[in-house]
């Protein structure tokens, strides 16, 4: 028979039983979250300027991926990050630019995922709604 006589931090279990003494850590589940805590505007111009957004997870077990999308009717864009060393860990920049593709309506997200092995254990994102407006055209002259 295993007694176990101290917990420490709901990770490290010290047992003992009538002749040894024994130690097991067992790692639990721990679920990530993520936030946009700079969304894009609500209005954006196609082909004019890059746009930032970034994205905050909270730690878990396992380690969380982290990654940030622009979807729009036609087409779904993964971003790449820079992980912030000025804001803290776990705070990640996007950046990109609106294109005459994404005219109309987007949908830029955070997400986070966690996985066992290639199995999907826990996924949270957070989503913004954009509009795409096409820039001013050069008038043409009528003939």
């Amino acid at each position: 028979a295993l007694e176990v006589s101290n917990i420490q931090g709901d990770m490290k279990w010290i047992g003992k039983s009538s002749q040894k003494t024994c130690e097991v850590e067992i790692k639990l589940f721990q679920a990530a979250s993520v936030t946009m805590v700079r969304p894009p505007d609500s209005s954006l111009t196609a082909n004019v300027s890059n746009v930032i957004i970034e994205c905050q997870t909270t730690d878990g077990y396992p380690k969380p991926i982290t990654r940030a999308s622009v979807k729009s009717s036609l087409q779904t864009r993964y971003l790449d990050a820079e992980e912030s060393s000025t804001t803290g860990p776990g705070t990640y920049h996007y950046k990109f630019k609106p294109t005459l593709d994404d005219g109309g309506r987007i949908d830029v997200s955070c997400v986070t995922q966690q996985y066992i092995g290639s199995k999907l254990i826990n996924a949270k994102n957070d989503v913004r709604e954009s509009v795409v407006n096409f820039p001013p055209q050069p008038k043409q002259p009528m003939e």
